[in-house]
């Protein structure tokens, strides 16, 4: 029997902290963590920034972002996105 879990991602840059929640396909909350504010968005800011130095497709995500008129800033949360979508496609599918 494989279980089927839903994964959500998304920030509240508003609070202190963050929680992290697996859930099984009926909304049952299998596993959960609270993360504060500064380590999830210092692991945030490097990952996106280190992508943009080392992967193609950051760095051209980051360029688009950059020629729209997005701040440095604002591109990397941009960079940031994708990769989190990716993340979760990639435990979702199990595939890597």
């Amino acid at each position: 029997m494989t279980a089927e879990f839903h994964f959500y991602r998304g920030l509240d840059w508003a609070t202190e902290q963050h929680q992290a929640c697996i859930m099984d396909s009926q909304g049952q909350v299998l596993a959960q963590r609270k993360i504060e504010h500064s380590g999830m968005r210092n692991a945030l800011y490097h990952w996106a920034r280190t992508s943009v130095q080392h992967d193609a497709r950051s760095k051209q995500q980051y360029a688009r972002l950059r020629a729209a008129g997005r701040s440095h800033g604002r591109a990397l949360r941009g960079v940031a996105d994708g990769l989190l979508t990716a993340l979760i496609a990639t435990l979702k599918s199990g595939q890597p």
